[in-house]
């Protein structure tokens, strides 16, 4: 004889929820898989409209247009770029070959490449793989690595051996001092190396020796005036050999110092404050 009692309040909730379960995961992948759809439509975009300003200014004698518009009337592009997720385009190089970037998708079409002869470290910041976090919290989100607003947050890479090298860093900022850029550096108990920040008027680029939990400036350069420093993406970068530091935003050199307090070490990220950090991507090459 066949027992029709059907579920019982337990299967039935089991079965609800096992769905309701299921759903939400469907959901997680079809979003993370459209936000990677359109990320990769930005940088189709970001690419076709670069090389149209690049075959602009071959044909005009060097003459580089930034205008979006302009390049639409010259017949160069077929309508204004936009970033499918609403991100914001700014030219970080207005020269041949032309680099564009978005405030959403930034440094991913600019992520350095694997160079096994060169690269000592190479993150593309959509994980923690490689970094370790020695104070605070920092974790991956929509494809960077961010920093909760306010206490001290550092995360170190590399060998505490490497001596020469160029730390390149992409990274934009919402108020604050902005990102701060560890090298030749180590954490114990007390942070000591070299730090990489925006000066207190956020129209400078300061480097500090850090030593027995002080700072202390060792040298400073001015950015150019027309330098929006926050809500955009800058790729910031500073090469140290032996006694010498040559310090650049967005491949301009800022300035350069020679100091002999720290001849090894490995670089980190450093972020305090209310600073609405978020790293694009980071290179430590040789």
């Amino acid at each position: 004889m066949t027992d029709n009692k059907g579920f019982t309040r337990f299967e039935l909730g089991f079965v609800i929820a096992a769905t309701v379960l299921f759903g939400l995961l469907v959901f997680k992948q079809y979003a993370a898989a459209s936000g990677r759809s359109r990320a990769a439509s930005c940088l189709s975009m970001r690419t076709a409209v670069a090389l149209a300003a690049d075959r602009y200014a071959v044909v005009h004698d060097n003459l580089f247009i930034s205008s979006f518009a302009g390049l639409v009337r010259a017949g160069y592009l077929d309508r204004v770029p936009a970033c499918p997720s609403g991100g914001e385009y700014v030219w970080l190089s207005t020269g041949v070959p032309s680099r564009l970037i978005c405030s959403l998708h930034g440094a991913q079409d600019y992520a350095p490449g694997a160079d096994p002869e060169n690269d000592l470290f190479v993150s593309g910041c959509d994980n923690l793989s490689g970094f370790k976090v020695s104070r605070g919290k920092w974790q991956p989100q929509s494809g960077k690595l961010t920093a909760p607003d306010g206490g001290l947050n550092v995360a170190f890479f590399g060998s505490e051996r490497w001596r020469d090298y160029t730390l390149t860093v992409i990274a934009s900022h919402v108020a604050g001092r902005g990102p701060g850029i560890c090298y030749r550096c180590a954490d114990g108990g007390a942070l000591s190396g070299y730090l990489l920040e925006y000066g207190e008027n956020g129209r400078e680029l300061a480097v500090s020796r850090m030593a027995d939990g002080t700072k202390t400036r060792v040298a400073s350069g001015l950015l150019p005036r027309n330098f929006r420093a926050a809500g955009a993406p800058h790729i910031y970068s500073v090469t140290v050999t032996g006694d010498s530091h040559v310090v650049k935003a967005d491949d301009a050199p800022v300035f350069a110092f020679t100091d002999t307090a720290f001849q090894s070490g490995a670089a980190g990220l450093f972020a305090e404050g209310g600073a609405g950090l978020a790293i694009d991507s980071v290179r430590v090459s040789k």
